[in-house]
């Protein structure tokens, strides 16, 4: 009687082990299941920031510069400047920008370049009664890194608010590193937060000269 007892009590425990080692394992699996949905879900929704901010910004910029790309197209066609045409300020615009870097604590100054861009279907200089009327393109290439979006947003305002009239944006690429990198790992600083979003714009500038 006791035999058949210690079996019973056996048997008890290995179908008690089988049936914990299952919710175990099932548990485990529904955790490891949910823990990559929850990562891809992250993932899914920095890319969908990321592309939104991208176009948002894109469509600000046409926006804001519908009204003066008609009057630009006006001028073009009636062959008239205004009596003082704004020329791009290379002395106040570039101190202006890298300004930024100081003004929100940016741990990296912002990099900017300007070019003159030539393109295939480029406009030659216009002979008109007093002057030459000439269309200059320029590309204006500008990196800089924030520690959020808020301040990345900010800095994007200001860096548009510098430019002149008819500024379009031609290239955008936001992107947001949410772990730390070896490089943002090496840049710590007590005195400064990590950057987290990085952005590079491609800005395009036709710009009417009279000489």
């Amino acid at each position: 009687m006791f035999q058949k007892y210690i079996v019973y009590l056996k048997n008890l425990i290995f179908f008690q082990f089988i049936i914990y080692f299952f919710f175990i394992s099932l548990t485990v699996w529904v955790i490891k299941s949910l823990q990559q949905e929850y990562a891809q879900s992250i993932l899914d929704k920095q890319l969908a920031q990321e592309s939104l901010t991208e176009e948002v910004l894109k469509l600000y910029s046409v926006q804001n510069s519908k009204e003066e790309i008609l009057e630009s197209y006006k001028k073009y066609v009636d062959l008239s400047l205004p009596n003082k045409v704004t020329c791009l300020n290379y002395q106040e615009l570039i101190p202006k920008i890298k300004g930024l870097s100081n003004k929100y604590n940016l741990l990296e100054p912002i990099d900017i370049s300007i070019n003159s861009v030539f393109f295939k279907n480029n406009i030659p200089a216009i002979e008109n009664e007093n002057e030459n009327i000439r269309v200059n393109n320029y590309s204006i290439n500008i990196k800089y890194a924030a520690v959020d979006f808020i301040t990345f947003l900010k800095i994007f305002h200001e860096i548009y608010s510098y430019m002149p009239p008819n500024t379009l944006i031609s290239f955008v690429r936001v992107r947001n590193e949410e772990v730390l990198t070896p490089k943002n790992i090496y840049k710590l600083s007590v005195a400064h937060p990590p950057n987290l979003i990085y952005a590079k714009l491609i800005l395009y500038i036709r710009e009417l000269s009279s000489t």
